[in-house]
């Protein structure tokens, strides 16, 4: 698919007006949609994306959906791409979305945790009940990369949420709930089984012939951090 006017998600303004900032890792930098839209994430920038996007004629901001999903290289756009329902632009290997789709979730499960603790400190009901419930929806997220990555992990980690939201609500039992609570740091502390998920898709070149994401794979290996 060519986007050669406007932009999907925009009705004014044409992709040769808007520039985006990418989240270079020694300064963010400015350019052209269009440019990012033909280069992408190079080799080991496997992580830089679109953070802002504005006007070049009025300097004016502009929200982030002017730029197409499949160009965003963030956690929904990663998770699209898995599931099939948009291209991948840049064709990369499909191990190494996974590994970075699942590397975008942890900030989302992590945030999740935190909300549970604190409803689970306050013994609020209410919040507990959501944040479980929310806690539960991104570590199912997180099934997508998994399934692709190392599959004994997401079996694991299924059985883990179908049990999670098997809890019954009303009342809540609070042993229960920081139970829970143990088993989901335990995911998300380093070396865990999610960790070396993601570091296997990260041992993957973005495409054929080009130096891994992360490291080397032999170094990893050696180090005791693949599944």
């Amino acid at each position: 698919m060519a986007y050669s006017g406007f932009v999907p998600d925009s009705e004014v303004e044409p992709i040769e007006d808007i520039e985006v900032c990418i989240n270079h890792p020694y300064s963010d930098i400015w350019e052209s949609l269009r440019l990012w839209m033909g280069r992408g994430p190079v080799r080991s920038r496997a992580f830089i994306r679109p953070t802002a996007a504005r006007s070049v004629s009025t300097g004016k901001a502009l929200v982030i959906t002017v730029v197409p999903i499949e160009y965003r290289n963030d956690a929904d756009s990663l998770l699209a791409i898995l599931e099939g329902a948009i291209r991948d632009p840049w064709s990369r290997l499909r191990r190494a979305v996974a590994g970075m789709c699942l590397s975008r979730l942890f900030d989302r499960m992590q945030q999740g945790v935190a909300d549970l603790n604190e409803a689970v400190a306050e013994r609020d009901h209410g919040l507990a009940t959501v944040a479980l419930q929310n806690t539960c929806a991104v570590f199912h997220d997180a099934l997508v990369p998994l399934w692709d990555l190392w599959a004994p992990t997401a079996v694991d980690l299924e059985d883990r949420i179908s049990r999670w939201e098997s809890v019954v609500p009303d009342p809540v039992d609070w042993g229960e709930m920081e139970g829970i609570l143990d088993e989901q740091r335990a995911l998300l502390a380093a070396r865990s089984p999610l960790h070396a998920a993601e570091e296997y898709g990260l041992r993957s070149p973005q495409s054929e012939g080009e130096f891994p994401i992360l490291g080397y794979g032999r170094e990893l290996e050696s180090a005791g951090r693949l599944p």
